[in-house]
């Protein structure tokens, strides 16, 4: 009856969508949403008064992940973090000599967070808090910060009888369905995977963020107050999210556990551009290029279909590439802890992120002539530790990925056990199985599909088939015969080869002829030998 995920967008919603239907509330989303690209361009301004370097440097930071693909959804990430960069922002303004009052929309919107979802509380109080201080510090008056203390005093207060009368307890539905946070190795692969996991990492889907790595140095030496509120609220936003055993969001886009922290990573990334657009112009431009061309390119992806945006969550490694599918061997995967670590790719890039940072940090607090020898040895680095990365083997799962039954559509038997069961004379010759959904996608190679199965017939005589269907072309690539079991339960090992390199979605299906009962026990698929197979 009551909503168990957040009642801070429904309430904003509620009213655009009386107006417009779905239409209209995802044109306010976006709208609402916008509001990042409006802060960008205020931030930029206080870091520099060109105006064609402000409007290129809000481009790059505004024109990607996540507004590009995701401001018109609905998930409470996207407003936090908008709020978040907007509290930041009023902070910077202070800074830079722009005073700003504590008004009421900025009361309002930094009060609103613990309503979009209760783990941005403590982003609400280091805001709320850094703000009554500055303000209390540059009027020496204590009214408005007494405002301001008492409304988030009343946002938590109603919230938290909100949540006992509908739920019960003052936590409301939390936790949902079991998640809690959880410290453990796979948590710190999610968490390293949010920075740089191929497909949930900002700095892969967003990688003009790497120039802001390398500005963390400078923004700590120019702004220390702000330096350290920003480190706050970035990691109060991105290490809850990393623990969480929802791993990446579950069934959510690919990255949303990262979208509030990537729109505050956005100051940094700007004093960094900006940077770099007074001291290398060229570079900045070629930057700019390169930018919009790598984000044109993904945005024709997850509009045309050939990069799917959910997460499909563990599952085969060779499934796993989305954003830079062709070039995936090159590029950290972080969904395993059982090999992320071992992994050279991966490795090679936690090197990389490392150099970067401590590069920035020692270009901003040493003179250049100082830095000048140790940043080529860091670029040196760097370079090998990719070039190691990616002409190493490149990584194969040598389990098998054991399919979910459960998962799999059916047109006769049903499901029972963990098994999908038909019985002769009682159901309909037809489909017994055929799936998994969501649809596997497989890159070029040969591979061996593991069948369990029992069929009460001798062991020479055809009780129906399987074969493997490629739903982009429309045809079977390879198919056989299912042989009676004598009753016994029996797992047959098939060969078939993926000659397409375009990673087409593939089914497997269990054709049953209704002749005897059949019972299909289990399924699972495993690489059998590298690329490039020959005939």
């Amino acid at each position: 009856m009551y909503n168990v995920h957040n009642l801070g967008l429904p309430l904003l919603l509620g009213i655009p969508l009386l107006l417009g239907g779905v239409m209209g509330a995802k044109i306010f989303l976006v709208m609402l949403n916008a509001v990042v690209v409006m802060l960008a361009w205020q931030f930029a301004g206080l870091l520099t008064t060109d105006p064609k370097i402000r409007f290129a440097a809000t481009l790059l930071v505004s024109l990607a992940a996540p507004l590009l693909p995701a401001a018109g959804q609905v998930f409470p990430d996207l407003l936090a973090g908008s709020i978040a960069l907007g509290g930041l922002y009023w902070l910077f303004a202070h800074q830079q000599g722009k005073t700003l009052p504590l008004t009421g929309g900025w009361m309002l919107s930094v009060a609103y967070l613990p309503w979009l979802q209760i783990k941005f509380i403590p982003i609400m109080l280091i805001l709320g808090g850094t703000m009554m201080y500055t303000t209390y510090r540059q009027t020496q008056r204590y009214r408005q910060s007494l405002y301001f203390s008492l409304l988030m005093l009343a946002s938590l207060l109603a919230l938290f009888a909100y949540y006992y009368y509908a739920f019960g307890k003052l936590s409301g539905p939390y936790p949902y369905q079991g998640a809690s946070l959880e410290f453990s190795a796979n948590a710190l692969v999610v968490l390293t995977g949010l920075f740089i996991d191929q497909n949930h990492g900002f700095l892969l889907q967003h990688p003009v963020m790497w120039v802001g790595v390398f500005a963390l140095g400078l923004l700590f030496k120019q702004y220390r107050l702000l330096a350290w509120v920003w480190t706050l609220v970035f990691l109060g936003l991105i290490v809850p999210n990393g623990l969480h055993n929802a791993w990446y969001g579950g069934y959510s886009f690919m990255g949303r556990f990262q979208w509030s922290a990537t729109i505050v990573f956005i100051i940094p990334t700007l004093l960094g551009l900006v940077q770099l657009g007074k001291q290398k112009p060229s570079l900045f431009w070629l930057v700019m290029v390169g930018s919009l061309l790598l984000q044109g390119y993904f945005y024709w992806g997850y509009t045309s279909g050939f990069i799917q945006l959910y997460n499909r969550g563990p599952a085969f490694i060779l499934d796993y590439p989305e954003f830079y599918a062709p070039v995936y061997q090159w590029l950290p995967i972080l969904f395993k802890p059982a090999w992320a670590y071992q992994h050279p790719t991966n490795l090679s890039w936690i090197w990389i992120l490392l150099v970067v940072f401590t590069a920035g940090c020692l270009s901003a607090f040493k003179p250049a002539h100082d830095t000048r020898k140790v940043n080529r040895i860091f670029i040196a680095s760097a370079f090998f530790a990719l070039m190691i990365g990616g002409f190493s083997t490149p990584f194969v799962e040598k389990a098998a990925l054991q399919f979910n039954l459960s998962k799999f559509n059916s047109k006769t038997g049903h499901f029972e056990k963990n098994t999908w069961v038909a019985q002769a004379n009682k159901d309909q010759p037809s489909h017994l199985i055929f799936g998994p959904s969501p649809r596997i996608g497989l890159p070029e190679g040969q591979y061996q599909l593991n069948i369990t199965y029992q069929l009460n017939l001798p062991n020479t005589i055809q009780g129906g088939n399987w074969d493997i269907y490629n739903i982009d072309r429309q045809q079977v690539i390879k198919t056989g015969a299912l042989l009676g079991t004598a009753g016994t339960s029996v797992t047959t090992n098939d060969l078939f080869k993926v000659s397409s390199a375009t990673r087409d979605k593939y089914e497997f299906r269990i054709y049953w002829d209704g002749t005897a009962n059949i019972q299909v026990n289990a399924m699972s698929i495993q690489l059998y030998q590298p690329k490039h197979i020959t005939q």
